[in-house]
């Protein structure tokens, strides 16, 4: 595990180095998520909620409110006693993004449709790795040139149902980071009303 992740970490790293530049589109975000699983499906699993981090994600512009987003999420990081998965959870996602041609705005509300894999649960026995169809809900609050806060939530379906992982929700809070310079708004309450 400790060889992918170096290997992904390397991957990125020589992905975005390329991409730095003032005609660049491109933004990465960092953040930890959380699954929610259905009533109906935890006994199967045996989980009702499992924590991960880090997640890692990759967005390029497109076109007209059109963006991109790729994304791997890794359980590596542990929190006994406080937080305990009965089960690793890694996942690859590939998401198309509309933001309602709000991309200049500070606040990027969008919505998404993609795909993923998701590796085999252990505690479902002889359980297959798992292709998803996702739906994405999310938003961006930028708060400077460069830096923003992204919440998210993606339900996830597995194509093939009882051969692996289960429905669930993703929710995952981080921070991004744009590459190049954002115009950034001044907020309406900073500004001064002037009385003529």
């Amino acid at each position: 595990m400790k060889k992918i992740v170096f290997l992904i970490n390397v991957f990125l790293f020589s992905w975005l180095s390329n991409a730095q530049s003032e005609e660049s589109k491109w933004v990465v975000g960092l953040s930890s998520s959380l699954l929610r699983f259905d009533k109906n499906e935890r006994d199967r699993i045996q989980d009702g909620h499992n924590f991960q981090f880090p997640k890692i994600n990759v967005v390029r512009y497109l076109t007209d409110g059109v963006s991109f987003d790729a994304s791997i999420t890794l359980g590596v990081v542990g929190i006994d006693p406080i937080v305990h998965n009965p089960f690793d959870y890694f996942s690859l996602d590939g998401t198309l993004r509309y933001d309602f041609n709000l991309s200049d705005d500070n606040f990027v509300p969008y919505v998404g449709l993609g795909g993923g894999l998701i590796n085999a649960p252990s505690t479902i026995q002889n359980s297959k790795t798992s292709g998803t169809l996702n739906l994405t809900f999310g938003s961006t609050l930028w708060i400077s040139n460069h830096l923003g806060v992204n919440a998210q939530s993606t339900y996830k379906n597995p194509l093939q149902q009882g051969q692996g992982i289960v429905n669930h929700i993703q929710i995952s809070v981080g921070v991004v980071y744009s590459f190049s310079p954002r115009y950034f708004r001044s907020r309406s309450w900073r500004v001064r009303r002037v009385r003529y």
